[in-house]
């Protein structure tokens, strides 16, 4: 007989909120087992075990879950959000759109950088449509009315109707959709209105966060 295996989670600090992934591969055991069977027709309708000794013990799988939180800015307006990732701020106050009104700005760095949840609330969008913004998400706080939008990203993690937690990783840096590199484009949007996002953190082209 098989013997399933058992599946144990163990923190780990070397992970980020959000994340989990598998340490070690379950592995089921076996066993032998001597029965005294009645049978009627074709179907066993008594069973005793006269004898059951486990041949070989399963290997549990172990799956680490991420307990490592996000070191990134926090606003400054009381509000305490975070700035979605580490990086350097390779676009912000210039040129048109939302770039030029700074109520957008973009954050450059690795492809596979954590991108993190800036507040605690509901995932409203994880996909790609197809508007320029590639794989996307968009973060609805609790409050129901500040909306976060995250942009490009190479890996979708939080799915659309999850609940996350501040700091949770919620996807990875990437270079999907209308972009030159890898980078996360973030904004803030109160009632579907992009707002400036000096009014909650310091920021200048070329600085590091």
């Amino acid at each position: 007989e098989t013997v399933p295996y058992s599946q144990v989670t163990q923190q780990d600090a070397n992970l980020f909120n959000g994340t989990q992934s598998v340490a070690q591969q379950g592995q089921n055991g076996s066993a032998t087992r001597t029965a005294l069977q009645v049978i009627k027709g074709n179907q066993v309708v008594q069973s005793t075990t006269l004898n059951y000794q486990v041949t070989q013990q399963p290997v549990n799988e172990v799956v680490a879950v991420g307990t490592k939180t996000a070191n990134t800015v926090v606003s400054k307006d009381g509000s305490n959000y975070l700035l979605p990732c580490n990086g350097t701020i390779s676009s912000f106050a210039r040129g048109t759109g939302a770039h030029g009104d700074g109520t957008a700005v973009d954050i450059a760095n690795a492809a596979g950088t954590p991108i993190y949840a800036s507040a605690s609330g509901t995932i409203t969008r994880s996909a790609d449509k197809n508007d320029g913004y590639g794989n996307c998400v968009e973060l609805k706080a609790d409050d129901g009315k500040v909306s976060f939008l995250y942009g490009h990203n190479s890996q979708l993690i939080a799915k659309e109707g999850d609940h996350v937690n501040q700091g949770d990783v919620i996807a990875l840096m990437g270079s999907t959709g209308d972009s030159t590199g890898n980078h996360c484009h973030f904004e803030i949007q109160i009632n579907g209105t992009r707002q400036h996002l000096q009014t909650y953190f310091d920021l200048a082209e070329g600085m590091t966060v």
